[in-house]
């Protein structure tokens, strides 16, 4: 394997944005909502992790390199031990790097050739010490106020104090990054004041986003699409009629679609029936879905799982999870069927990266089910 990562190419009418940030400053959040524009999120660090599972292409390259001592019991990589070689040995990572960067650039050249859309959102938290930042049109920075990213740290992955804090010490200066942004977006206050950066800052360079036109229901028939944060304050008013004790307002919404997006089918101005869902690492991942008392779901569970897929796929998702109450999945055992959804434990799923994934969501009291999307995967094993 060559030590030297090939250049990327530039495509030909596409906008490529470079997002990045020290570690918690919400990279991810402003990547989720720029697709919510339009945009195609491509997240390197993700990559780098799918890279590295056990039968992808890094796997065996890394552990020839390193031993047999970087993997865990079930023998996926253990990342934890093997940022413990090459973080305190310049050499060894550099040894690391020679094995991952042509790969993930190879993935991220085969992503962009592949998307429909024409802007593409890199997010690397190492986009400006590498040569993937003379690739991009824009940098585009997110930044966080110290005292708050070491709060996410603790709050967010359970580190200790002292260990957030040593974390966000050692990282390059967050100035320096900004210094060179073509657009920053400050990512410290509430999601709402995110977003409005966010879009604001896509009016500025594209104009008003395709994503955001309605279609109108006619005679009072059901349209399902994809949701925007302006469809917040529908949502929120759907979720406190099934839930009154959540209570929830647009603004709280609006923080959800930092996390994930929607589709929704609606009837005139009412939202009959959601289905919430993220795409992270080529998986996407179906947690939310819900329909109004006054619906029939096994009339709407098709349309919508269907729309949702179609543009999963312009995502270039390889497989979906679909996590349903047990309720819901008595009711719709059948339907689910017909869409090609299969009832598995996720220790059941036989690729790592998919298997991880649903462990990651899986709750008791929900069913997982899993769907094939794709069938040639973007990271090959070998």
């Amino acid at each position: 394997m060559s030590n030297e990562a090939p250049p990327l190419q530039k495509p030909e009418g596409k906008t490529i944005i470079g997002l990045t940030g020290n570690i918690a400053t919400g990279k991810s959040v402003v990547r989720r909502m720029l697709q919510h524009l339009g945009a195609f999120g491509i997240d390197a660090d993700g990559l780098t992790h799918l890279a590295m599972a056990k039968g992808a292409p890094a796997y065996r390259p890394i552990v020839q390199t390193f031993g047999r001592y970087v993997l865990n019991d079930e023998g996926q990589i253990n990342r934890q031990r093997l940022g413990g070689i090459v973080f305190n040995d310049p050499e060894a990572l550099k040894m690391l790097e020679a094995i991952i960067h042509p790969i993930v650039r190879q993935a991220i050249a085969a992503l962009i050739e592949r998307s429909p859309q024409d802007v593409i959102v890199i997010e690397a938290i190492k986009l400006m010490e590498g040569s993937l930042s003379g690739f991009c049109d824009q940098i585009w920075v997110a930044d966080a106020p110290q005292d708050i990213r070491i709060a996410r740290l603790i709050d967010k992955r359970q580190m200790a104090p002292k260990d957030a804090k040593r974390r966000v010490e050692v990282q390059n200066p967050q100035a320096e990054k900004t210094k060179q942004a073509d657009v920053v977006i400050n990512n410290g206050l509430s999601y709402e004041h995110t977003w409005e950066q966010v879009r604001t800052a896509w009016i500025a360079l594209f104009g008003a986003p395709t994503s955001e036109a309605k279609t109108a229901a006619q005679d009072n028939a059901m349209v399902i699409r994809r949701a925007t944060p302006s469809d917040a304050r529908q949502i929120a008013a759907f979720l406190n009629d099934l839930d009154p004790s959540l209570d929830l307002s647009r603004s709280d919404v609006i923080g959800l679609f930092g996390q994930r997006a929607y589709f929704i089918a609606l009837s005139g101005e009412d939202v009959k029936a959601i289905a919430g869902w993220q795409i992270e690492n080529l998986i996407v991942s179906i947690n939310e879905l819900q329909f109004a008392n006054s619906t029939n779901a096994a009339e709407v569970v098709a349309p919508l799982l269907s729309q949702l897929e179609e543009d999963a796929k312009t995502l270039q998702a390889e497989a979906a999870l679909l996590f349903v109450n047990k309720d819901i999945y008595t009711d719709l055992e059948n339907h689910f069927k017909a869409l090609s959804y299969n009832a598995l434990k996720p220790s059941e799923i036989r690729i790592s990266a998919w298997r991880e994934a649903a462990k990651e969501f899986a709750e008791d009291t929900e069913v997982c089910l899993l769907k094939k999307l794709r069938e040639k995967r973007v990271l090959r094993p070998v």
